[in-house]
């Protein structure tokens, strides 16, 4: 996800306007108490280095992250570094580590995760926690996506947020056309079908569809709902040519370009999906939960609902995925950057979070957003239950390109089957994995 997908909070702009720091402070830690901070905190300046454009909102809401921290924990120095894009913070960290001056504490994405890990450059955390776990439970956060960010045993971050997929839908269409809404028993096969059909027609001579093609969105929910998971428990090899797996595809296949419920390629290269749902091109909008600030921003003219995706043959299983904080291992401050860590995924820093840029931290524990209704911000939360991820594999870019490619040959350009394509995918992805 990128940085330009996130709004700028008015509620933190506002209280910045309104009364400089002191204000800001408060508005991002409200309804949060710091926990109190050992009386043997290390003496220490640490860098934080992020991605986010400089001087903008999250920059600004990461330096007041900073500053409250450092209020609860005056022997501790942090000075933030806003880098953009994130491609751009990921090349400087790995040049600083490679020189042996990186920033102590870092945000890195689902991606990174393998190659940071298997070059050593993220520390391991479980000594830190072993020696200063005061402040801290693991069993806090749900663990599946603790699994993302460890191997073999040992865990090298901790999350910052988890971003999970759930369905969007339009409430004002769906009444117009008699639809009923989404509801928790939905499947995939038959309730979405129907209100498929149902949303699907004619408009000013075109074709409106019941919901784009989303790749990670509905493409990778639906392989993961009929009980695949992309590759193997052990990491090792990419699963996609199993049974499972090929008939998650066909059956994305086939509403794309046999009942044609999913938008078509030349649907979406006329017109985006985003401004398809906002038209009432499409009635359903799966994305991630982030998405929601974004229609807000683009100024939607209808009231939005939000609903768990459908379940399918092996249940409601859903695509995720989560970014974290990691320590460098060349860090020469790790016991003051565990402090601020340790914050940050505590109680203040994940108010903090959320009341700034409304996204749900990947803990059992629920902070409600300002920015979002209740019952939309419960569907996000219920959401993470039954997310699924990708593992921490070495080139993970280079893999998930390699299978993309070999997919969109049967649901993008439709010039292959889809068991050609799966098989082709899982070889290409395994190519690279032993490699």
């Amino acid at each position: 996800m990128s940085t330009a997908q996130r709004v700028a909070r008015r509620r933190l702009l506002a209280a910045a306007g309104a009364g400089g720091t002191g204000a800001l402070l408060a508005a991002c830690a409200s309804g949060a108490s710091a926990p109190p901070q050992s009386a043997t905190a290390p003496s220490a300046t640490i860098e934080y280095m992020h991605w986010a454009a400089a001087g903008g909102a999250q920059a600004v809401a990461r330096e007041a992250a900073a500053k409250a921290f450092m209020t609860a924990t005056p022997t501790i120095t942090v000075n933030v570094s806003a880098v953009a894009p994130s491609g751009t913070m990921l090349e400087k960290f790995k040049t600083t580590a490679a020189a042996g001056t990186p920033p102590d504490l870092l945000t890195f994405n689902t991606a990174w995760y393998g190659d940071l890990i298997g070059s050593k450059m993220v520390a391991n955390l479980d000594p830190l926690a072993k020696a200063s776990g005061r402040g801290f439970q693991r069993d806090a956060f749900y663990p599946e996506v603790l699994s993302v960010l460890t191997a073999d045993g040992k865990l090298y971050g901790l999350p910052r947020f988890v971003v999970t997929s759930v369905l969007f839908y339009n409430k004002d269409l769906f009444g117009r056309l008699g639809v009923a809404p989404p509801t928790d028993g939905w499947t995939w096969e038959k309730e979405f079908v129907e209100a498929g059909q149902r949303l699907k027609r004619d408009v000013d001579g075109g074709q409106a569809f019941a919901m784009d093609f989303a790749p990670n969105d509905f493409r990778d929910s639906a392989v993961f709902a009929w009980g695949n998971d992309y590759f193997d428990k052990a990491a090792r090899k990419c699963v996609l040519d199993d049974a499972k797996a090929q008939a998650a595809l066909q059956f994305a296949y086939d509403l794309r370009w046999k009942s044609r419920l999913l938008t078509s390629p030349d649907s979406e290269k006329a017109m985006g999906a985003q401004q398809q749902f906002l038209n009432a091109r499409i009635g359903m909008y799966p994305r991630g939960n982030f998405e929601y600030a974004n229609l807000q921003a683009a100024k939607v003219q209808f009231p939005i609902g939000a609903a768990l995706m459908p379940r399918g043959p092996g249940g409601r299983r859903q695509y995720g995925q989560t970014t974290a904080y990691g320590i460098a291992e060349g860090s020469k401050a790790k016991e003051a950057s565990w402090e601020f860590l340790k914050w940050l995924v505590g109680d203040a820093g994940q108010q903090h979070l959320v009341n700034t840029e409304s996204i749900t931290p990947a803990t059992r524990k629920i902070y409600q957003s300002p920015d979002v209704p209740p019952e939309i911000w419960k569907v996000f939360t219920d959401a993470i239950k039954d997310a699924r991820y990708f593992p921490a594999l070495p080139n993970f870019p280079a893999v998930i390109e390699a299978v993309n490619k070999e997919l969109g040959e049967a649901l993008v350009a439709d010039t292959r089957s889809v068991r050609d394509s799966a098989r082709a995918a899982a070889e290409a992805a395994n190519r690279l994995i032993a490699s």
